[in-house]
């Protein structure tokens, strides 16, 4: 959040000054050390303020701020990988809808499919990718239209997950030619990957 009073020679003619100190991550840029100790009622009610004041002044969990923490995905990650580092159901709802987090939650923290959450994954080429190679352990069809519209991801997807040709991402990889390239002598084991690739990138193209 950008902080616009910073911003300002003469910040208390801003609208909304007077209250600045209302606003948790406002205000946490606008105290020291000894200030934010005192300040738990404020960090509380944001979940970013509140995962840094558990970071860097109690280093333990805080169970009074879990509820807010648990809504916002990124920091419900970043707080149980600290603190819990074991399934955590009350903040599931949030991490399960955003692709990144679901994926890493269902690698590290599962250990296993997370059915709730594959629906957002599939979404991402990056997370379908992880999914299918760290999760899945193989192809995964409800990812391969994220992943497919993606050279480097299909790239990947083919060389890692698929490994073999995999014509469904020819066209995405083909759009640049050391994706092509590589797909050419890693994939497809082609003697000459250099001329296969300038071939086929043609070809797209026409």
């Amino acid at each position: 959040m950008m902080n616009l009073f910073k911003l300002q020679s003469n910040p208390e003619q801003l609208y909304g000054y007077d209250r600045r100190m209302e606003i948790p991550q406002f205000a946490w840029e606008m105290t020291n050390d000894k200030q934010r100790k005192k300040m738990a009622s404020v960090w509380i009610r944001d979940a970013k303020t509140a995962v840094w004041y558990a970071f860097h002044y109690l280093h333990k969990r805080w169970p009074e701020a879990e509820p807010i923490i648990a809504q916002d995905a990124a920091w419900a990650y970043a707080y149980l990988k600290e603190f819990r580092d074991k399934r955590w159901p009350l903040a599931e709802p949030a991490i399960s809808k955003n692709p990144s987090t679901g994926f890493w939650y269902a690698k590290n923290v599962l250990h296993r499919r997370w059915p709730e959450a594959e629906p957002a994954i599939a979404t991402d080429p990056v997370t379908a990718v992880g999914y299918a190679r760290d999760v899945i352990q193989g192809p995964w069809p409800p990812g391969e239209a994220a992943i497919a519209g993606e050279g480097d991801m299909a790239l990947w997807y083919a060389q890692h997950v698929i490994k073999g040709p995999w014509p469904p991402g020819e066209a995405a990889i083909a759009n640049y030619w050391e994706w092509a390239g590589q797909y050419a002598r890693d994939v497809l084991h082609d003697p000459n990957p250099e001329t296969w690739a300038r071939r086929y990138k043609a070809r797209h193209e026409s």
